[in-house]
């Protein structure tokens, strides 16, 4: 009880940790499947399973709405001889609208055992982004003047360098992350018009979940993540999975003033396992478009050889 206690305190402090901040702007995308995909935004995560995996992820937003966006991303991951230090890779590819940016990223992490059962990872990345952005694509809409010198020319730069920290705590039926992906906040102008935009702004996000046996062939697990940016609402999704024999998981998700959605994973074999999710707006956005989408493929090679780890996160 003693360890389920400190679990349910780990739990708590997050959780208002995360609703107690002021926010700002979203930049980076957010995804509907956690389980895979939190190598994307905490390297710290890197590793955590122990085994060598790669994900292939895709995810539509607002299809039917034009220039909304898009993002396509993969994700590897190799632990080393120890299993203590894993390595990983995560690429990118994100366009809204005229904006486009593709991100290179390697992870580093390291376990520390707090105890049998309890571990955590400390994680660092570092990597680069490129930016492009065509101002004169834009179309101005002011009546007294058809352009706009601060929307000439096109933004690009190739290469934006970056690092970021994150911390993983987790056991088998629980896990707790903190992470900020890009410490540094790079500005792009285009030289001197007026035209300003942020390439990258800095991003924290929280997660915390907790897998519940509900009998031999059921596990629940509810989870909360959330995104602070300086200047924009805080972004904060909760979302409620079970789990059927250790092999389908069946979702729906919830983000607070942004859309409620489903989603679901099968385990094809031991190795491959792939993924749908899809959410719909609960805005004004819901009248043009026809919701968010999402799939994700992952492979891994267990080296188990009995009754190996189902990654719960």
């Amino acid at each position: 009880m003693q360890g389920r206690f400190r679990h349910i305190i780990y739990i708590t402090l997050l959780a208002v940790l995360s609703f107690s901040q002021d926010v700002k702007a979203q930049q980076e995308p957010i995804y509907s499947i956690d389980v895979f995909s939190i190598q994307n935004i905490n390297p710290a995560y890197t590793g955590v399973w122990e085994r060598v995996s790669a994900s292939v992820l895709a995810r539509k937003q607002w299809l039917g709405f034009d220039g909304a966006p898009s993002t396509q991303s993969l994700l590897f991951e190799y632990p080393l001889n120890n299993k203590k230090t894993s390595l990983g890779l995560a690429l990118e590819n994100d366009k809204i609208g005229l904006e486009k940016t593709f991100s290179l990223f390697g992870s580093y992490s390291h376990k520390l055992d707090i105890s049998k059962d309890v571990h955590v990872r400390l994680g660092l990345n570092l990597g680069f982004t490129s930016y492009s952005n065509n101002l004169d694509e834009y179309t101005i809409y002011d009546p007294n003047n058809s352009s706009d010198p601060a929307f000439q020319g096109e933004l690009q730069q190739f290469f934006i360098p970056n690092f970021g920290v994150g911390a993983f705590l987790y056991a088998d039926n629980f896990f707790a992350g903190m992470a900020l992906p890009k410490i540094l906040q790079n500005e792009l102008n285009n030289k001197g018009n007026g035209y300003v935009s942020y390439a990258e702004m800095r991003h924290l996000f929280f997660n915390v979940g907790y897998i519940f046996p509900m009998s031999n062939d059921i596990k629940f697990k509810p989870t909360l993540n959330s995104a602070i940016v300086v200047g924009a609402p805080i972004e904060v999704g909760v979302s409620a999975n079970f789990l059927f024999k250790d092999q389908v998981w069946v979702g729906a998700l919830y983000r607070i003033k942004g859309s409620l959605g489903l989603s679901g994973q099968y385990m094809v074999n031991k190795n491959l396992t792939v993924g749908y999710a899809v959410d719909f707006s609960t805005s004004d956005l819901s009248r043009y478009n026809y919701g968010t989408h999402e799939v994700i493929i992952t492979y891994e090679i267990r080296k188990e050889r009995r009754s190996p780890k189902i990654r719960y996160y």
